[in-house]
């Protein structure tokens, strides 16, 4: 029981010093580019799931609609995102980003893990070598946790 404590405990402290790390230069981001947190949030869901509506975009954020066509407001005037009518009910809008919205998106994921870059160049050959297949098995766990198209998404994401 203590070697399953032990692993727990290295896997808690991984994920806390990992998000940390990421979370910090995420808000270090939003500062520089002049997005809010929800902004950000929104760009990421419209990114990794596609185009929304104002009522999917409130669901997500846990706010009311009028708050989010507030938020949308400022993303469109910076052309990071595009409001159309939904085809199949003219009274809805659908919100999708554009391309400037997609290299927003991509440039504050690059920022998350700029760290990762220097954590990869201060291991040795071995010691990746010795850790990516571990690596390779803790992602196959962690498809059968969460949503797999999402971890789909990342992947195609992070190979292009």
């Amino acid at each position: 029981m203590s070697e399953l404590n032990d692993f727990n405990q290295t896997l808690h402290l991984w994920s806390e010093a990992a998000m940390h790390t990421s979370m910090q230069a995420f808000r270090q981001y939003n500062r520089t580019s002049g997005l809010s947190f929800s902004q950000v949030t929104t760009l990421f869901r419209i990114y990794h799931h596609g185009p929304a509506s104002v009522n999917d975009l409130a669901e997500h954020l846990g706010v009311t609609k009028a708050a989010v066509s507030q938020l949308l407001d400022k993303l469109v005037a910076d052309d990071l995102i595009l409001r159309l009518e939904d085809a199949r009910d003219r009274r809805s809008k659908q919100i999708l980003l554009t391309d400037k919205g997609r290299d927003s998106v991509r440039a504050s994921m690059q920022a998350r893990h700029a760290w990762i870059d220097e954590l990869a160049d201060a291991l040795t050959p071995q010691d990746k070598a010795a850790i990516q297949p571990a690596l390779e098995r803790l992602i196959a766990c962690f498809r059968k946790i969460c949503d797999n198209d999402l971890v789909n998404h990342i992947q195609k994401e992070i190979n292009t």
